[in-house]
């Protein structure tokens, strides 16, 4: 009787998660260390993705272990099997969900755009970048033109003008007029 507990415990257990609208498979419960030496970050984050220590992950191997445990002690097997059994089947149908999980993970897209990649194009002026403000300027970004607002590092800069990305600011653009 005890593994069935243990299965409503582990179904509940994601039941609850799912109602509760629990997020946390990706990057969830990482901790991630990063170090700064000489001004280049060292941190790797592109691994980030469901944890096979996630709830869900967990959860699943919980409801799987009570219920085929439950079911090898119904049976006819002793105590000891039916845990053999129910840890057999938990991990096999954990890893199967965490390779699943990981897989719908990778099916992801972004949205997010990364424009440091601009540094060092050649852009053209469409509004005037006044001296000590902010302009706008045309640049071919993952393959098609698209206005950035941009400021000058060497004053007003003319519409029509071509120039050259020499830094991100944020969400701006740093200009130069000199193109080498």
């Amino acid at each position: 009787m005890v593994f069935l507990w243990i299965g409503v415990a582990g179904f509940l257990m994601m039941a609850v998660s799912a109602a509760m609208g629990h997020d946390g498979d990706v990057d969830g419960a990482d901790y991630h260390f990063d170090h700064d030496i000489g001004g280049h970050e060292v941190a790797d984050h592109s691994t980030s993705g469901p944890s096979p220590f996630s709830l869900r992950t967990i959860s699943i191997f919980v409801t799987v272990f009570g219920f085929s445990g439950f079911l090898a002690n119904f049976y006819g097997a002793s105590d000891f099997i039916s845990s053999a059994v129910g840890m057999a089947f938990g991990v096999v149908f954990a890893t199967l969900a965490y390779y699943g999980f990981r897989m719908l993970y990778a099916q992801q897209g972004s949205s997010t755009i990364a424009i440091t990649g601009l540094v060092g194009q050649t852009a053209e002026v469409i509004n005037v970048i006044p001296e000590s403000g902010v302009g706008e300027v045309m640049v071919v970004f993952s393959g098609q033109k698209q206005a950035f607002l941009a400021r000058s590092r060497d004053g007003q800069i003319q519409a029509g003008s071509k120039v050259k990305v020499v830094d991100v600011l944020g969400s701006n653009l740093l200009v130069s007029k000199n193109l080498n």
